[in-house]
């Protein structure tokens, strides 16, 4: 990456999501420039070097080592253009380049080229990319690993009129979520969206697999944390996290099995945080709507006033409609997409 601030970045998120990490951006890192909004996605610079850059809210983030305007919508042939171009600048500039290329730690020892349109894999010339891997193998000292490499350099091209070639700073692999699971940095600005802070008691009445305790634990300066969940399948998946075990220990993380309604839970709660069932994964008892209508009405009863309900929720309509007959007030709706199904975050809040 750069070797001297500003440090540029381009860096992916959950698609709908863009409003509040811009925020974060621009709260957590003082001086940065957003220097493109994109569905998905941020461009900025800043004075922050990536390993204290700290944040938490993007899935990838990337050094942009060349950006190509393409004009709306693109030309066909930029997938070959481009990486020809690039070429050619990593041949004559190789200096400037082995610098910016090198490896962040010992342990990366190979790399993979990927070539992608709208996040989508896209096929390259062979003969472009094997001089391609050469030239950046010799630049970096690293082997070609087409498969399981420990880093990758991208092409990527999309459709607001941009082609990028980009090297990757976040760490591949890791778990992958399950089916239902939400992803590390979804669950995470559900968390900051509850305005997680010191003392704070917060519940998750769906937890599933336990992606948002974990995000509100590890993250957040919380006082407990209820988990709560009728599959015991997927408690059982939670409490056996590693990552989990000191919280449970100390008794920051309470869990229990059983039904939500049914449940002995404490009132007067901070926050409420939770991906409720969409009717996809996980069925509800009777009309979805209806569902909502009584999942709204308890957590409203749980809460203190002032306190703030967080929900993921896949059925909108069904959702709006029961939050009409709520005594919630609506603080944000924000339509996202989550593993490419649409969806919508809502922040209420109960009224003093």
């Amino acid at each position: 990456m750069q070797l001297e601030p500003p440090y540029r970045y381009y860096a992916t998120l959950v698609p709908g999501l863009e409003g509040p990490a811009e925020d974060l951006v621009r709260s957590r890192l003082p001086g940065a420039q957003i220097l493109r909004v994109l569905s998905g996605a941020l461009l900025f610079e800043c004075s922050c070097s990536y390993d204290k850059l700290n944040l938490l809210c993007f899935n990838n983030i990337f050094t942009p080592l060349d950006i190509k305007e393409t004009g709306p919508g693109g030309d066909p042939e930029d997938l070959t253009q481009h990486p020809s171009q690039v070429l050619g600048l990593l041949s004559k500039n190789p200096g400037t380049y082995r610098d910016l290329m090198a490896p962040a730690s010992t342990r990366i020892r190979s790399f993979r080229l990927f070539v992608s349109e709208e996040n989508v894999p896209a096929p390259l010339e062979e003969s472009l990319r094997r001089s391609l891997e050469a030239t950046i193998g010799g630049l970096t000292g690293l082997r070609v690993e087409r498969r399981g490499a420990d880093t990758e350099f991208w092409f990527l091209r999309r459709r607001e009129g941009l082609s990028l070639f980009m090297k990757r700073l976040t760490n591949k692999g890791g778990p992958k979520p399950r089916a239902g699971e939400l992803s590390a940095p979804l669950a995470w600005l559900l968390c900051h969206l509850g305005g997680l802070g010191p003392a704070m008691r917060v519940l998750d009445p769906f937890s599933g697999y336990g992606a948002i305790c974990e995000a509100a634990l590890k993250f957040f300066p919380i006082t407990s944390m209820y988990a709560l969940d009728r599959d015991q399948q997927s408690l059982g998946a939670m409490l056996k996290k590693p990552s989990l075990k000191k919280f449970l220990e100390s008794k920051r993380l309470i869990a229990q099995g059983g039904d939500f309604f049914d449940s002995s839970l404490p009132e007067d709660l901070d926050a409420i945080v939770s991906d409720p069932p969409w009717g996809i994964f996980k069925k509800t008892d009777g009309d979805l709507g209806e569902f909502y209508g009584k999942m709204l009405a308890h957590c409203h009863g749980l809460l203190k006033e002032g306190g703030r309900a967080v929900f993921l929720c896949g059925a909108p309509e069904d959702f709006e409609g029961a939050l009409a007959g709520s005594p919630f007030r609506l603080s944000q709706s924000l339509p996202i997409l989550v593993s490419g199904k649409k969806a919508r975050v809502y922040v209420l809040e109960k009224k003093p």
